[in-house]
């Protein structure tokens, strides 16, 4: 890690299997995805929660790039609705914020993409307990640069995630 990036490790909950950190701008929120990326595997979905403007898609372009190597441009998927990364573990990238209801969700055919790589999730709260999640991370502002990244692993270990 650099020394002027201060990823803040704060806690980990063995009974949660949450991390929670503080990250101060968008290269360490990116370094953060990269970290998380590690812990990552095939089938995996990922939930990413947050405000606009909090890091959802800073930290998505960490994982994508460790996962697929893909150095090119990574925006979020607002208007398209899925972004697909080739690459050894591939990345598909959804943003549902655009979808009014759950039901809206279900005619676009997100579950055939299931097992078939990692899976990042922008918005999740719109497809109301449809997917089951590996991963949850949660982003919230602590101050106008800084933000809180928790991540609670739900369906293993997260021995491999380390800050």
């Amino acid at each position: 890690m650099e020394e002027d990036q201060k990823i803040r490790h704060l806690s980990f909950s063995e009974k949660t299997r949450a991390t929670s950190l503080i990250v101060e701008n968008a290269s360490e929120m990116e370094e953060v995805g990269e970290r998380l990326a590690i812990s990552l595997q095939k089938g995996d979905i990922v939930l990413l929660r947050g405000r606009f403007g909090s890091g959802k898609t800073t930290l998505a372009r960490g994982i994508i790039r460790a996962l697929t190597g893909h150095r090119t441009e990574i925006t979020s998927p607002s208007f398209v609705i899925v972004n697909e990364y080739e690459g050894m573990v591939p990345v598909f990238h959804f943003d549902l914020y655009r979808f009014a209801s759950s039901k809206e969700i279900s005619t676009i055919g997100y579950e055939e993409y299931f097992g078939k790589g990692v899976i990042l999730i922008e918005w999740p709260e719109r497809a109301e307990g449809r997917i089951s999640a590996s991963v949850e991370v949660d982003i919230t502002y602590e101050d106008e640069s800084s933000r809180r990244v928790i991540i609670q692993f739900l369906k293993r270990d997260p021995t491999a995630f380390s800050v």
